[in-house]
């Protein structure tokens, strides 16, 4: 990560402006949400903004096929993180707290950052997959906001069947909405995906069981 430039805006303050990779900016901007990063060059931090290249729209890698079996046997890839890391311990309770997911589930979250800046939108992915008796898995997908308490009221998540392309099961944000929520089962080897979709801008991420 560089200091591209630094801007005096007054006597007391300096805009330093740094340029690195999507994945350290996002951690240094998550770094100051949470309290641990209070000074940079031993300058002190009062705020952290991400501003994204215009033609960026969305931070998930769509590409990569996420295998939830191996979760179990707790081989993740290093793009999802826990949830304290993506959001925070409140959080966290509150997710544990609602009975939504198991106590023993594997639980993982990820950024995503949905829209074009400077009207993008940080969101958290977050997934818990824990084992059924007859073979099959429970998963459940939460989309929860960064930054803010209510997620953007035309916000929408979907689950899609990958052979059949039909919805499985949808749910949209609307009005004082904390967090949005999909509930699936299957067997090892059934493929899905997901769509978060605000507007114009979507991401997907596909899944095997």
């Amino acid at each position: 990560m560089d200091i591209r430039r630094i801007e005096e805006n007054d006597e007391d303050s300096v805009h330093l402006v740094l340029e690195g990779s999507l994945d350290r900016l996002q951690r240094l901007e998550q770094l100051f949400k949470s309290g641990q990063l209070k000074e940079i060059l031993g300058i002190t931090v009062d705020d952290v903004q991400l501003t994204l290249p215009v033609k960026e729209q969305a931070v998930v890698p769509t590409e990569v096929l996420v295998n939830l079996s191996q979760w179990l046997q707790n081989v993740v890839n290093d793009i999802w993180k826990t949830v304290q890391e993506v959001l925070d311990e409140q959080r966290l309770e509150l997710i544990l707290g609602s009975r939504s997911v198991s106590s023993n589930a594997m639980l993982k979250a990820q950024q995503v950052v949905l829209g074009m800046s400077p009207n993008s939108h940080s969101l958290a992915l977050v997934v818990a997959v824990s084992q059924k008796p007859n073979q099959e898995m429970d998963i459940c997908l939460q989309v929860h906001p960064i930054g803010s308490k209510n997620l953007p009221y035309s916000l929408k998540f979907v689950a899609i069947d990958t052979i059949s392309a039909k919805t499985i099961v949808e749910d949209q944000a609307g009005n004082y909405r904390e967090w949005i929520q999909l509930n699936l089962n299957g067997k090892p080897g059934e493929e899905f995906n997901i769509k978060i979709e605000l507007g114009d801008a979507s991401v997907t991420q596909n899944f095997i069981i």
